[in-house]
């Protein structure tokens, strides 16, 4: 993703249509994506998967929640609060796996 965003880092869009210099349309993203499962045989990922796990890991490297919520289009930060909960039960299982209970 950073040698894709050094290709033109003062593009305004992450998915960028270089050709017409404006952003990919989701045809174009559903295009793509179809392309790469098919070359790379994976089959069951779809776009809405890169952006849940691009927000996730956000969360979980402690980007500011706003920040995420306009990076993903969420009018409320309700919405955007869901991957808060998500990275708290991350954290209590990671917890559990790591602190042994006989301590």
């Amino acid at each position: 993703m950073k040698k894709y965003i050094e290709l033109k880092p003062e593009r305004e869009y992450f998915f960028h249509n270089f050709k017409k210099n404006e952003a990919l349309t989701d045809e174009n993203v559903s295009s793509i994506f179809k392309y790469v499962k098919k070359t790379l045989k994976l089959y069951q990922y779809t776009p809405h998967m890169l952006r849940h796990t691009m927000a996730t890991l956000l969360v979980e490297n402690n980007a500011p929640i706003l920040s995420i919520q306009n990076l993903l289009g969420h009018a409320s930060s309700k919405t955007t609060d869901i991957y808060l909960h998500m990275s708290v039960q991350k954290s209590k299982k990671d917890f559990n796996m790591y602190f042994p209970s006989s301590i």
